[in-house]
C-alpha cells in the first residue's frame, strides 16, 4: 500500500489482502514465478511489516482501504510526473500485491472493507481500480451486491453467457458502479443520504485465448439487436400510420407524405442541429440568465436547499453542428462557470437529468458529458425513453414511499405540441418546483381551430360536374367517417394537453391574442401563481412561446429581469430573422409611456405608498428599477408628488405618492 507509486496509470495502491492462491503467472509446482507481487514477497515476506509470510499464504489487512480514503483529493490538479492523469480523481490500484477475490476471502469481508469504504463520502472522492484474475468469483460477488451496472446493459444476464466468454470477457465488460441512486431517489426531497455514483472498476488481467469465443458471442448479440431493430421499425411504422390518419399540424396545401414525415417520432427535425437561429440563442440565453440567479437563490443562506434538480425533458444531442451548446450543456456550464460555484456546492448536491427519446442523440449527449470534469457534488445523467412516462413513474415511486420532489427547475421542450397538463400540474404542486415550457403554438393553434370547426375541410362533392368524375358514395362516406374519427382523436389529445376542455375558451380573433389566452390557461390549469412568457416569431407570426410557471414572487421577478435582458426594447418577442452574432452598438431604450400611464391610473384612485406600487408591479412585466426611473421623471415634471420625508427623497423610505394638483409651468401662461 502506497500513496505514491511508479505505476504509470495510477496515483496510489492499496491492498486489503496480501498474497495469492496462484495463477498462470505464479505456480510453484510448475516453477512459474513471473508475478512481480510474488517476487516481492520472496524478498520481503516474513521480514518486512505489511507483507504475508509467504506469497501463497493469504492474509487480511482491514482498515487499509479506510486509510486510503483520507488521502488528499486530486480532482482538477496537475501531476508533474504523470501529466496524462491531470484533472482526474486520485486513481487507486486495489490489490496490486494480491488477488482479493481468491476463494479463501469471504464476501462479507470484501463488502465491508472494499465496497462500503469506497461508497463512503470520503471514498467517493477517488477512483478505485480493482484488478482480478478470478472472473467467476468476481461475478458471484457482484451478484450478491445487486448494485452493479453493466457497460452494455447486461446486468443480471451474465449467467446466460457462454462459460468461455464469461470467464474471459465478463470482467472487461463490467463497470462495477455502485448504483446507490435512481431518478426516484434523486427526486425524493426527504432522502438524507447522499445519492452518489461510486466508481469502482473491476478488471481482468487475462489476455489469452478469447478471440473465437468472443466472435461467437458477438454474432449472437448482433442477431438479437437486429431482431429488436426490426420490431422497433414495425412499431414506428404503425405509429406513423396512425399519425397519418389524424392530419394534425398539416399546413395548407401540404401533402400527406410531407405532414407524416414532419410528425415522425424519432427526432422529427434532425436539421435542427445543423442550424442555430436567433430563436435558439434567445432560448438558451434565458436559461443561462435564469439559472445564474436561481442557483444562488436556492443554495446560499440559512434556508439553502441540500439538493437541487435540473430536468430537461427533450435534451437532444448536446451540441449543434457548428459547436453551439444545446440546452443541457448550457444549463450544466452555467453552474460549472458560476463565480459562486464553490460556495453553492459546499452543502448542496445538484443533479442534472437529461431525457431524450432518440438513442443516437443520447449517445452524442453522453459523449459530450464525458468531456466535462464535474465537482464531487454535481451529477449529470442522460437517459433514453419517453420523458413523461419516466417522470410519471418516478413521481409515483417516491410518493408511494411518502417522499416529495426536491426543489427543481424543469425545462419542458417537446418536439410537438403534446403536453400532459395533468403531469405539469402535479410537478408544480411541489414546493420550490418551477417549469419552463416551450409551447409549440402554431401547431397547437391549428389543432384547436380544426376541432372547433374554424378551419373545416371542403365538403366532398358527390355529383357530376364538367371537370369531375362521379365519386363513389361509399368512398365519400368512408372519408367523412375518417375525418370524424380524426377529429375525435384530436379532441382527446387537446383534453390531455389542457387537462380538460378549457381549450374551447381560446377563441380570440387573431393568433397572437389566442396565444395570450393559451398562456393564461396553462397558468390556470397548473395552479401557478405567476406565468411569464416570451413570444418566438418566424416571419412575423408566433411560432412558439416560452412560458415560465412558478408559485414564488422571487421566481417571477427573476424571469422578468431575464426577459428584459433578452428583449431590451420591451416587446417581449424574439424573431428568427435576427442575427444572434450581430454586435449591438446602441442598446434600444424601452418606451416608458405605458408605465407612466399605469402609475397615473394607480394613483388616480388615491395616494399609494411606494411599496404598494411595487407589489402591484408584480402583475406587470416592468421592473422595479424602471418604476423608480418613471417616478423620478414624473416628480420632476410635476405629474406626481410625494409627502415630505426627512432627508433626501429615497424609495427606501417608502414615501406616499399622489397625483399632483398643482398647475404645471406651461399652464400658468
Amino acid at each position: 500500500m502506497s500513496i505514491v507509486t511508479k505505476i504509470q496509470w495510477c496515483d496510489s495502491t492499496c491492498n486489503p489482502t496480501m498474497g495469492c492462491e496462484g495463477c498462470e503467472l505464479w505456480n510453484p509446482k510448475t516453477g512459474e514465478r513471473s508475478c512481480y507481487a510474488g517476487m516481492l514477497h520472496v524478498r520481503f515476506g516474513g521480514v518486512t511489516k505489511g507483507y504475508s509470510p509467504t506469497f501463497e499464504e493469504l492474509t487480511f489487512w482491514p482498515g487499509r482501504m479506510a486509510e486510503a480514503t483520507r488521502w488528499p483529493f486530486l480532482t482538477g490538479t496537475v501531476r508533474k510526473e504523470k501529466p496524462w492523469l491531470d484533472g482526474l480523481p486520485r486513481l487507486i490500484f486495489v490489490s496490486d500485491m494480491s488477488d482479493a477475490l481468491s476463494a479463501v476471502v469471504p464476501f462479507d469481508f470484501l463488502e465491508d472493507e472494499v465496497v462500503r469504504t469506497v461508497g463512503s463520502p470520503d471514498g467517493q472522492r477517488h477512483q478505485w481500480l480493482w484488478l482480478t484474475k478470478r472472473p467467476d468469483r468476481m461475478a458471484q460477488f457482484c451478484d450478491t451486491l445487486k448494485r452493479i451496472q453493466f457497460r452494455d446493459g447486461h446486468a443480471g444476464d451474465w449467467s446466460e453467457w457462454p462459460k468461455e466468454v464469461r470467464v474471459r470477457e465478463l470482467p472487461r465488460r463490467i463497470v462495477a458502479t455502485l448504483r446507490q441512486d435512481s431518478l426516484p431517489q434523486f427526486m425524493d426531497g426527504n432522502t438524507t443520504q447522499p445519492s452518489k455514483r461510486v466508481p469502482l472498476e473491476v478488471i481482468d488481467g487475462d489476455s489469452k485465448g478469447r478471440q473465437a469465443a468472443l466472435k461467437a458471442w458477438k454474432t449472437r448479440k448482433k442477431n438479437e439487436r437486429k431482431k429488436k431493430r426490426s420490431e422497433a421499425a414495425k412499431k414506428a411504422w404503425k405509429t406513423r400510420r396512425d399519425n397519418e390518419q389524424t392530419g394534425v399540424g398539416w399546413p395548407p396545401g401540404a401533402t400527406r407524405q410531407a405532414a407524416v414525415k414532419k410528425m415522425n417520432l424519432a427526432d422529427p427535425n434532425p436539421k435542427y442541429w445543423s442550424e442555430y437561429s436567433n430563436l435558439q440563442h434567445v432560448k438558451h440565453e434565458l436559461i443561462r440568465h435564469y439559472l445564474n440567479g436561481w442557483f444562488p437563490k436556492m443554495t446560499l443562506g440559512p434556508s439553502g436547499c441540500r439538493r437541487l434538480m435540473y430536468i430537461d425533458t427533450h435534451a437532444g444531442r448536446g451540441t449543434h453542428t457548428n459547436g453551439q451548446l444545446g440546452s443541457p450543456l448550457v444549463a450544466l456550464t452555467t453552474l460549472l462557470d458560476h463565480q459562486s460555484r464553490d460556495r453553492m456546492l459546499q452543502d448542496t448536491e445538484v443533479h442534472y437529468f437529461f431525457i431524450e427519446r432518440d438513442e443516437e442523440n443520447v449517445a452524442a449527449l453522453k459523449h459530450e458529458l464525458a468531456k466535462r470534469i464535474l465537482p464531487k457534488n454535481v451529477f449529470a445523467e442522460a437517459e433514453s425513453g419517453d420523458c413523461f412516462e419516466i417522470i410519471e413513474s418516478a413521481v409515483a415511486s417516491f410518493e408511494k414511499d411518502g417522499g416529495k420532489m426536491a426543489p427543481s427547475f424543469v425545462f419542458v421542450d417537446p418536439y410537438g405540441f403534446k403536453l400532459p397538463g395533468k403531469l405539469l400540474r402535479k410537478l408544480l404542486s411541489y414546493p420550490k418546483v418551477e417549469l419552463f415550457v416551450n409551447v409549440i403554438w402554431r401547431e397547437l393553434d391549428m389543432a384547436i381551430r380544426q376541432v372547433r370547426g374554424d378551419s373545416i375541410p371542403k365538403p366532398v362533392q358527390t355529383g357530376n360536374s364538367l371537370f369531375n368524375d362521379e365519386i363513389d358514395p361509399e368512398k365519400s362516406v368512408a372519408m367523412v367517417q375518417r375525418r370524424a374519427d380524426a377529429k375525435a382523436s384530436l379532441e382527446a389529445t387537446l383534453n390531455s394537453v389542457f387537462d380538460g376542455d378549457g381549450w374551447r375558451k381560446i377563441d380570440a380573433e387573431d393568433a397572437d391574442n389566442r396565444a395570450e389566452q393559451c398562456a393564461d390557461l396553462f397558468r390556470e390549469i397548473t395552479g401557478a401563481r405567476w406565468g411569464t412568457h416570451i413570444r418566438m416569431l418566424d416571419h412575423g407570426r408566433v411560432r412558439y412561446f416560452l412560458l415560465h410557471l412558478t408559485g414564488h414572487e422571487a421566481g417571477r421577478d427573476l424571469m422578468k429581469k431575464c426577459m428584459w435582458m433578452a428583449c431590451p426594447h420591451g416587446g417581449f418577442s424574439a424573431s428568427k430573422a435576427d442575427n444572434p452574432r450581430q454586435v449591438v452598438l446602441i442598446e434600444p431604450e424601452p418606451n416608458f409611456k405605458p408605465l407612466r400611464d399605469w402609475v397615473k391610473e394607480k394613483l388616480s384612485a388615491g395616494p399609494k405608498r411606494r411599496q404598494e406600487l411595487s407589489d402591484d408591479l408584480l402583475e406587470e412585466l416592468w421592473l422595479g428599477k424602471q418604476l423608480n426611473e418613471v417616478i423620478r421623471t414624473m416628480r420632476e415634471s410635476g405629474d406626481i408628488e410625494a409627502d415630505e420625508v426627512p432627508g433626501k427623497f429615497a424609495h427606501t423610505n417608502n414615501p406616499r405618492l399622489r397625483v399632483s394638483n398643482r398647475p404645471k409651468m406651461g399652464e400658468l401662461f
